[in-house]
């Protein structure tokens, strides 16, 4: 499940939930049960069941609790999510549809025409970029969009998804595309014309794209990059020529020649390894510089170890350093114990790159990449962020031992190298390790990490103040697999909780956990109108 990272919501105040709880309790005591009446009511089921109703709110509270429950891919949810869709309208219903949709993975219950309507269109667009990457949109409702979309934007998503399937019957739909008035539009047609395509849909793709090009508008640099990186993810060697015309056009900007030499390194094809040494060579900025020394390290079997060689003998340590480590893996050598002592200094230009090169290589390399990431999420004080959340993508990647790049998420073994890592890093110290790393361990949708968690949970870790936010999401991990441990914690998140989506996943928990959840359910929805 996709949780969000506790710190982007951390607030932790009762509320009108904790005016509820007041009111549902004060004068329930010990006097009716002495006299042989029903006991008081679950205080953590009247919390949770308001959080529930919540969902049927446009608030932002209604709106998060939507989200999370919705992340938690329990289906046992979905009697909740029907009723949403039944009591809401307009904007309001596509969402509610949407979710419906993702937690099902049944693409009937979408009705295209309801998520057209919708008011909204960037909220439209979202919805469908989310459905065709969570992939339960079928080809006959893509070609629904295709056809009747008002928006543009939302029909190239459609035929570029057909084509992608090989399942794009009017491919003219693609040439008309990449002649509209919008240049994103026409950017990500033309790009899609080169994938699967004919001669004559290459000249056209291609042409297109450099007419685009002509244009050398700035405000046009992140849709370029965008697809710039569509074509390394996909591996679009049609493209190459377009790449190659942006890494040597001296009129763009350095950033996106930077992307385009190391996309068309990645390709393998023209002139990559001449332009990426012609720009070393030119380059004086010492942001750029390391940016390009990067490149050659993951290139290193393209180049010539002389290409580095302006980088290692910079003034600049960090230039210089990379440099050096360039020249060396281009001359064979295995840099990976370099790269993890450098990334140890927490450079976060290093740091993104190694998160994405991890995506790209493999074995033991890859494993090395993602604990040394792993353990730069040592520190939360609010201004390390981004640490934090690669922590967190790392630790979900390592849960499903994910070691082939670009390969599916596995079920991992529980002596894997990956579950090892993550293991070293939970009887760490630091408490910021470990809550990033249970923070992945939250959002995985593997269903076999309680092994790792269980060790954890000690009165002394979940009982101090400072350790509230991984104890919370060790809680959730525990209980989502039928754990009864955090059980008696579970109550208490429901009031404490850093959010609202926090709050009522506590308490869906704890309303299963307890064989209340059936219950529950019914008079949550039988409530709503």
């Amino acid at each position: 499940m996709k949780l969000m990272a506790p710190w982007m919501i951390r607030f932790k105040t009762l509320g009108t939930l904790g005016l509820l709880l007041a009111a549902g309790t004060a004068g329930v005591g010990g006097g009716l049960q002495a006299r042989g009446q029903a006991a008081p009511p679950d205080a953590t089921l009247t919390a949770e069941e308001a959080l529930l109703k919540q969902t049927f709110n446009a608030t932002r509270d209604g709106r998060m609790i939507t989200t999370v429950l919705r992340q938690s891919q329990d289906k046992a949810l979905l009697p909740l999510f029907e009723k949403l869709f039944q009591a809401s309208k307009d904007d309001r219903q596509v969402e509610a549809m949407v979710s419906l949709v993702l937690l099902s993975k049944a693409p009937n219950h979408l009705d295209i025409t309801k998520l057209l309507k919708a008011q909204d269109l960037p909220m439209g667009g979202s919805a469908l970029a989310a459905l065709i990457e969570a992939n339960v949109i079928s080809d006959a409702q893509l070609q629904q969009v295709a056809t009747e979309a008002p928006d543009a934007a939302q029909r190239v998503m459609a035929v570029s998804e057909l084509n992608r399937h090989g399942t794009l019957k009017d491919r003219k739909m693609l040439l008309i595309l990449a002649n509209d008035h919008k240049d994103s539009v026409r950017y990500y047609a033309a790009v899609s014309l080169l994938e699967k395509c004919t001669a004559e849909e290459n000249a056209a793709g291609l042409a297109a794209l450099r007419d685009l090009q002509e244009k050398n508008e700035p405000r046009q640099e992140p849709i370029q990059s965008l697809m710039l990186l569509r074509v390394r993810k996909e591996k679009m060697q049609a493209a190459a020529p377009w790449v190659q015309d942006i890494a040597k056009d001296e009129k763009l900007s350095i950033s996106l020649r930077i992307t385009a030499v190391s996309v068309l390194l990645s390709l393998e094809r023209g002139d990559g390894p001449r332009i990426l040494t012609d720009m070393i060579a030119h380059t004086t900025q010492s942001f750029d510089q390391v940016k390009l020394g990067l490149i050659a390290i993951e290139q290193a079997k393209q180049l010539k170890p002389a290409s580095s060689e302006p980088l290692a003998a910079s003034k600049v340590k960090l230039v210089a350093s990379i440099g050096t480590m360039a020249r060396q893996a281009a001359e064979g050598a295995d840099v990976t114990p370099q790269l993890v002592k450098l990334l140890q200094e927490g450079h976060p230009i290093l740091l993104d790159w190694a998160l994405l090169y991890a995506e790209r290589t493999d074995g033991s390399r890859q494993l090395a990449l993602r604990e040394a990431i792993l353990r730069q999420a040592a520190v939360l004080d609010n201004r390390r962020e981004q640490d934090y959340e690669r922590g967190a993508i790392v630790a979900e990647k390592l849960a499903g031992d994910d070691e082939k790049a670009g390969g599916a998420t596995t079920v991992a073994a529980p002596d894997s190298p990956g579950r090892k890592v993550l293991q070293r890093a939970l009887e760490s110290e630091n408490i910021g390790m470990i809550e990033a790393t249970l923070l992945g361990l939250a959002r995985s949708n593997q269903n076999n990490l309680s092994p790792l968690v269980l060790p954890l949970w000690k009165p002394a870790f979940y009982k101090k103040s400072k350790n509230e936010a991984a104890a919370n999401l060790a809680a959730l991990v525990l209980a989502r697999e039928g754990h009864q441990e955090p059980l008696a914690y579970l109550k208490t998140m429901t009031d404490t909780a850093e959010n609202s989506g926090y709050r009522a996943l506590a308490g869906w928990y704890y309303a299963k956990l307890t064989n209340q959840s059936d219950a529950l359910l019914v008079r949550v929805v039988s409530s709503a109108k």
